[in-house]
This record gives structure tokens, C-alpha cells and sequence, in this order.
């Protein structure tokens, strides 16, 4: 910051300003009014012409919008997407009606406005070519009246919200997501699963474990997720570890129930298969005791 810009500075304020100067923090005052338009200006066909009249100010640094007047505009509309200008983005225009190719530009058409990119083809045509193929390039000299307004100097772009399922479905899958349970609980479980990893030789027997620890009521229903990654973590070089995918492809019929409701007429496994579930089963309520 240069003596002169601390000279506009409140005398309070100016020792603070040289001291982030000094650190490098190179501080800046927002001491001059630019002009906001809430009109959105389209991305996509042109509409119409937005009022002229803003609706506000923001304060700049006086040395960034540079000598020639700057506006700014929010956009609506998604025919400039691959330019990285996206629906609800604010636009800092320079007032300006002349672009050279390849320029962002605002222009307006018989009236209506439009953000564009400049382009001038080999015979001296002027276009205003959207950045998203499902839009068409508009030729100027096809209409009446169709000139530049203003320079796009810097895009704002609108903070992006994420949505909850998303969210929640993220965290789910972190390892620190397991559900809060009393550590006695945690020993009881963990004890239990290294005592009968061994009797488990297929992904989908781990499954018996799982429906006792829930019959025990030490795991919370459909916390499949939860039981294969204390399974991970316990029994971590076992041959066949739990997935998620194979605990619900074995929980059908009788097995969706209590293990004491097991019947094998209605079980999804028969035969020495399903006595194999049935041993887990109980193994695990023996070593909880």
C-alpha cells in the first residue's frame, strides 16, 4: 500500500495497514462503489436487456477496476459452462464496446442481453459463440442491432451446497463412522468375533455372526457397514472378511429374523450349509457369555 492510499485511510486504522504491509499481507482498501445489478443476465438465448438502474454497490479496491467503469452482473442460464461460468456465478463487467476474439463478453441483440464469447471469423464476421454445444453461435451482422456492453474481467463463482444423502453416504464410509456404542460392548464384540473367525470359511457366514450380535442386541439393526469394518479391524488377515454386498444377499427368508426363528424349510442355505450358520450362530452366543 503506497503512501498516498493511506492518506485516504482513517488516521486510526493507518499504523494497523503498514504493519500487514510490512508482513506482506499487502492490505487493501475497498473504498470505491461499483455498481451491482440483481437483473441475472442470461447464459443461454438472449432475453432481455437488464434495467440500468443497480440495485446496490459493492466497495472494491479503487485500483481494481481500473480506470474505465466496471458492473456486476449475476447469470443465469448454462450456454457458458465449459468457459467456467455456471448458473448463479457473478459476472465483474468492464464497460466497454470493444472485444477482442476470444473474450468474454455481455452484448445485447435487438434489445435482449446475452454473455457470450467474442470471435471475428476469416471474413470479418462477428460472432458471439456460446461455450456449451447445445448452443448455437450467434451472428451479429444478422441482426438489427446487436453490439458489446462489457468485458467479463473475473467470474465470482456461487458457493456450491452439497446434499444431505450425499453427504451422509460420504461419512458412512469414513472408518471413524462406526456407531457409538458403550466400549464394553466394542470388547464383548471384538472378543467374540476372534474367538469364532475361525469356524467362518465363506464371506456370507459371517453373517450369522452379525444376526447373534444383533440378537444380543450389541449391534443396532441394519448397521451392516458398521459390523464389516469392526470385523476388518479385529480379524484383519482372516481369509474370507465380510462385505456388506454378501450380508444382504444371505439375509432373506427365516434368516431375516431372530436366529431362533431359523427354520431351514425357509432358509436361503440347506443341509450341512445351514447347520454351518446355525454352529457360527451359537458359537458367538457361547463366547458372550
Amino acid at each position: 500500500m503506497t503512501e498516498q492510499e493511506l492518506l485516504r485511510v482513517p488516521e486510526h486504522l493507518r499504523e494497523t495497514l503498514r504493519l500487514l504491509d510490512e508482513q506482506g499481507w499487502n492490505p487493501r482498501l475497498c473504498d470505491t462503489p461499483v455498481p451491482y445489478f440483481d437483473g441475472r443476465v442470461p447464459c443461454g438465448n438472449p432475453t432481455e436487456l437488464l434495467d440500468c438502474v443497480p440495485d446496490g454497490y459493492m466497495l472494491l479496491p479503487h485500483d481494481m477496476p481500473g480506470v474505465e467503469a466496471y458492473y456486476t452482473l449475476s447469470v443465469k442460464g448454462d450456454s457458458m459452462t465449459d468457459a467456467g461460468i455456471d448458473d448463479g456465478d457473478q459476472l465483474d463487467v468492464q464497460a466497454t464496446s470493444v472485444a477482442n476474439d476470444g473474450d468474454i463478453v455481455v452484448a445485447v441483440v435487438d434489445g435482449a442481453s446475452t454473455v457470450k464469447m467474442y470471435f471475428t471469423d476469416t471474413f470479418g464476421r462477428h460472432w458471439l459463440v456460446p461455450q456449451n454445444r447445445s448452443f448455437q453461435p450467434i451472428l451479429m451482422e444478422k441482426y438489427d442491432r446487436a453490439y458489446i456492453t462489457g468485458r467479463v474481467a473475473r467470474i465470482r463463482k456461487k458457493a456450491q451446497r452439497g446434499s444431505y444423502r450425499e453427504l451422509n453416504y460420504l461419512v458412512s464410509m469414513s472408518p471413524d463412522y462406526a456407531t457409538p456404542v458403550a466400549e464394553d460392548k466394542v470388547e464383548r464384540m471384538m472378543r467374540a468375533v476372534r474367538k469364532v473367525a475361525p469356524k467362518v470359511k465363506q464371506k456370507r457366514q459371517w453373517y450369522a455372526v452379525y444376526r447373534a450380535l444383533l440378537d444380543e442386541k450389541l449391534i443396532e439393526a441394519n448397521s451392516h457397514s458398521d459390523f464389516v469394518r469392526m470385523v476388518h479391524s479385529t480379524v484383519p488377515d482372516h481369509e474370507a472378511l465380510p462385505t456388506k454386498s454378501e450380508l444382504y444377499r444371505i439375509e432373506v427368508d427365516s434368516f431375516r429374523y431372530a436366529v431362533k426363528d431359523w427354520r431351514e424349510d425357509d432358509a436361503p442355505v440347506k443341509g450341512s450349509r445351514y447347520d454351518a450358520y446355525v454352529n457360527i450362530a451359537n458359537a458367538v452366543f457361547e463366547a458372550l457369555k
